[in-house]
């Protein structure tokens, strides 16, 4: 044979050989996963999501930042619960994404939000997991204010046509 006439080994597995190559492949993935490389809510870390009932308002002092009656509560494991609200029924001319990132392991990657007028800056007063983990892409379009540094209010009130305040807010 001459040397142009070189074509790649072949390589033919028996039954039993693809069954242990698939076999390792799965015990690395699974080694992976133990390791955080796919992270998820699980037994040991459960994630739940309510409805709020009725209307959920946002402020910092007087300024209206959020208002919304579809507003969602999470809750994790060992932590209090968030509301989340949907970017829809928040203030966004307001908002500007900070160049803080975190990491959670069982949501994912979380941009942050900072608050900007003419009269003042709150930095990463918010966040949003943009493209978090498919076991909570409820979500997704989804913003948190830190209760630290807003005011959340919580009614019970049925809240009508109020997730329009937030398009059209008052001056």
């Amino acid at each position: 044979m001459a040397d142009g006439d070189r074509s790649p080994p072949a390589y033919f597995f028996t039954d039993a050989e693809l069954n242990n190559i698939l076999l390792e492949f799965m015990r690395l993935k699974g080694l992976r996963a133990r390791l955080g490389g796919v992270p998820m809510p699980h037994k040991e870390y459960p994630i739940t999501f309510s409805v709020c009932s009725g209307l959920v308002t946002v402020r910092l002092g007087d300024l209206l930042l959020a208002r919304t009656s579809r507003a969602v509560i999470v809750s994790e494991a060992g932590r209090s619960d968030v509301i989340y609200i949907p970017r829809l029924n928040v203030r966004m001319a307001h908002m500007q994404r900070s160049e803080k990132l975190t990491t959670c392991p069982h949501k994912g990657a979380a941009s942050y939000y900072s608050l900007m007028t003419d009269k003042m800056l709150v930095p990463d007063i918010a966040w949003s997991y943009e493209n978090p983990y498919p076991a909570i892409s409820r979500i997704a379009h989804y913003l948190a204010f830190d209760p630290k540094k807003v005011e959340i209010e919580m009614s019970d009130l049925p809240a009508g046509d109020a997730d329009s305040e937030a398009f059209n807010p008052r001056p």
